[in-house]
């Protein structure tokens, strides 16, 4: 009986020891290894970027280009053939309104019209004379109107004389800097001989084409900025709309005006413009590629507690990069803004912050 437990109690001690070694050659008593794959079994937290919603002001503009010019323009000329007698200003000079700029000789034609108005004082003696014989029958009433027609057509040239006169003058029509001058004293002109550009250079005015599907937000007194080769950014105001468009381009012109106080611009110069069509005060606005279309729904994925949750959102103003939306987002709240196409709700997201403007 001894004998007996001695042997069953070998048997079993060796079935122990078996049983140890192959436990611990297929790796059962291994606890990295269990730990290992616990860690892959474990979820792990997408890295994402995020924004937090705050209300901003946010506009829509539209970039186009465009031209300075001058508030007003005109080039002088001769207006009667003579020679010149005085050049009243200097090249560049700034002028007045009634300046005089030019004289041409005037002294033939005022000898021609006191000719006249020496004529016209003995033919209104002679319509008078006549007069008094036709009332008492002594003339004929024909010699008395041609009398009459002698007195009117020396009155008519007076009247052309002094107009030639007054031709032979030319004044500013406006006040601003004159340009380069194509005459000098004493030089014979004729009519429409050109003398120096007159320009008015403030303020001036900023000419650009908008595309037709805007031009219904063009409204008078509107912002515009526009920048030039100096790189400053400056402001103009709407003032007027060419009325219709034009059907090659399908654009409208418009035209703003810039005060150019200190004369720092001139016409001529390119311009890069941001035209506000429209904006909204105080808009809880997310970048463009933070909204999901999803059957006829507009969705955002926000993050709570670090873990996605979708939110249905309506939008209202939207721009090149960014979108309004107007119901279904409060302030503070966490828009995720990256990754949207990998992300499910309830999964857990690793966040990092963006300052989006």
């Amino acid at each position: 009986m001894k004998g007996n437990i001695i042997r069953y109690g070998a048997f079993a001690a060796a079935i122990l020891l078996i049983g140890y070694l192959i436990a611990s050659r297929v790796g059962l008593f291994d606890r990295s290894e269990t730990t290992t794959v616990a860690t892959a079994v474990a979820p792990s937290a997408m890295n994402v970027n995020a924004m937090v919603a705050s209300p901003k002001l946010l506009a829509d503009q539209l970039k186009t280009t465009g031209s300075l010019l001058a508030e007003e323009e005109v080039q002088l000329t001769a207006e009667v053939a003579g020679r010149i007698m005085h050049i009243g200003f200097e090249e560049g000079q700034r002028v007045e309104k009634g300046k005089l700029l030019l004289q041409v000789d005037d002294e033939q034609l005022r000898a021609q019209l006191k000719k006249v108005t020496h004529q016209m004082a003995l033919a209104y003696t002679q319509e008078k004379r006549l007069k008094e014989l036709k009332a008492i029958e002594a003339v004929s009433q024909e010699e008395l109107d041609r009398a009459i027609t002698e007195r009117m057509s020396l009155q008519a040239d007076s009247a052309l004389l002094g107009a030639q006169i007054a031709r032979t003058s030319i004044f500013a029509p406006f006040s601003g800097t004159m340009g380069l001058r194509s005459v000098s004293p004493g030089q014979y002109v004729t009519a429409n001989t050109p003398i120096a550009k007159l320009v008015k250079t403030t303020p001036l005015k900023l000419e650009f084409a908008v595309p037709e599907r805007h031009l219904h937000l063009m409204k008078s007194g509107g912002k515009v900025t526009f920048t030039t080769a100096d790189g400053k950014v400056r402001n103009a105001v709407i003032y007027a709309m060419q009325p219709g468009i034009d059907p090659s381009t399908r654009s409208g012109i418009i035209r703003a005006r810039y005060a150019n106080a200190d004369n720092e611009l001139v016409p001529g110069f390119f311009a890069d413009v941001n035209v506000t069509l429209e904006e909204r005060q105080n808009a809880l606005a997310v970048p463009t590629e933070a909204v999901i279309p999803e059957l006829g729904k507009v969705k955002l994925l926000l993050s709570k507690g670090g873990v996605v949750t979708p939110a249905y959102v309506s939008i209202g103003l939207r721009t090149a990069d960014a979108v309004e939306i107007t119901e279904g987002l409060s302030a503070g709240d966490t828009v995720i803004t990256s990754g949207i196409l990998q992300l499910r709700p309830g999964m857990v997201v690793q966040l990092t912050m963006n300052n989006y403007q």
